[in-house]
């Protein structure tokens, strides 16, 4: 069964929709993030990110909810919180 997501729009509406999950390597976070695949390590290396899972070749192999976590990082940035503030 799929995750759902639950989104109070106001006025009375709610939405109701799938979570996709998947997982990628850094190089595809950081595309889908607009980060960089040097500040997701960066990131990790401060404890802001968990360890990633590890494919057989020893590959950093990253979930959807890394991805949402990442966005959340950015957006506590921009509102002016420091890299030890946003501890999640």
């Amino acid at each position: 069964a799929p995750d759902l997501t639950f989104q109070y729009t106001g006025r009375s509406t709610l939405v109701v929709a799938a979570k996709r999950r998947f997982r990628v390597k850094i190089g595809e976070l950081a595309k889908a993030s607009g980060l960089t695949a040097k500040t997701i390590r960066f990131w990790e290396a401060k404890g802001l990110l968990p360890d990633p899972a590890r494919t057989r070749a020893g590959y950093r192999d990253y979930d959807s909810d890394t991805l949402e976590r990442l966005d959340f990082i950015r957006h506590a940035q921009t509102a002016g919180l420091t890299l030890e503030a946003p501890q999640v």
